[in-house]
């Protein structure tokens, strides 16, 4: 990959530090009926939305952060460095 500008690597920086926070999830199928769902970023894992539990549009499925490196094409660095590859 071509060498990352100051504002493209704390983009990538701070991605890798939401990757690496522990955060604990709500296992909404362990939720009684009529509960909220929570969801979750697919890349980092931060929380994204809580939605009644009958919602009819699709919860985001990346952060604002994430969604952004995505669409600068450096979300696939930012994980493959917080996995540590």
């Amino acid at each position: 990959m071509a060498e990352l500008t100051r504002v493209e690597e704390r983009m990538v920086q701070n991605s890798i530090a939401r990757y690496h926070k522990k955060i604990e999830h709500v296992d909404n199928s362990s939720l009684p009926a009529g509960s909220p769902m929570y969801f979750y970023c697919r890349a980092c894992g931060i929380h994204v939305a809580t939605l009644p539990e009958d919602y009819l549009t699709p919860p985001p499925k990346l952060c604002e952060d994430c969604a952004d490196l995505k669409k600068q094409a450096l979300l696939e660095e930012a994980q493959r460095r917080a996995a540590g590859n």
